[in-house]
């Protein structure tokens, strides 16, 4: 079934090889209309893509994108917000500070949104910040003085990350399942 979806660089649903399960299952990642089309991204990995690569890859399926991002007037701000995106998770990965490593997370979130890319990199994007959050309160030493409290942003960020990770696998999931046990494991260090 996920074979017949066509493409879109801003989809309103998700696909994901369920290894368990050993299918692919399909979600969608806003609301559906009845009678809308459901649309995937074939490139959803690719997130920083520009509008020159993302039709060169698009080339392998036979077709060109015609989303609002990848029209004329949409393509050159969508361009700036992916490469934006690109440079600041560069950024992300040489930072060695907690806190502005946190900082340039979240300021990708917003981009991620404006760009609807949602799986892989919304979800990554949930994990940085929450480990960001979970080493800061460990070198803290006192976790309840700490303002602001870093195990309580950690476990809105380990939230976050669970709703994306429903929204785009499902119940069941693996990643589901690991982000079930990490938020039970930030709980109990709370107390």
């Amino acid at each position: 079934m996920a074979s017949r979806f066509n493409h879109s660089c801003l989809p309103n649903a998700h696909y994901a090889w369920e290894p368990t399960s050993t299918c692919v299952t399909t979600h969608a990642i806003e609301e559906i209309p009845s009678g809308q089309e459901i649309f995937v991204n074939y490139i959803a990995d690719e997130g920083t893509l520009t509008w020159d690569q993302r039709r060169e890859h698009l080339n392998h399926w036979g077709f060109i994108c015609d989303c609002r991002i990848c029209t004329e007037e949409g393509r050159l701000e969508s361009d700036r917000r992916r490469l934006l995106m690109r440079t600041q998770q560069d950024n992300v990965d040489n930072e060695v500070r907690l806190d502005l490593r946190y900082g340039l997370i979240m300021g990708l979130l917003p981009l991620y949104e404006q760009e609807r890319i949602i799986y892989p990199q919304l979800s990554d994007a949930f994990r940085l910040t929450t480990d960001c959050m979970l080493k800061a309160a460990e070198q803290t030493g006192t976790r309840q003085t700490y303002e602001p409290n870093c195990l309580d942003f950690a476990l809105t960020h380990g939230r976050q990350l669970l709703v994306v990770d429903l929204m785009c696998l499902g119940h069941g999931s693996a990643a589901v399942n690991e982000t079930l046990a990490f938020i039970r494991n930030v709980r109990r260090s709370q107390m």
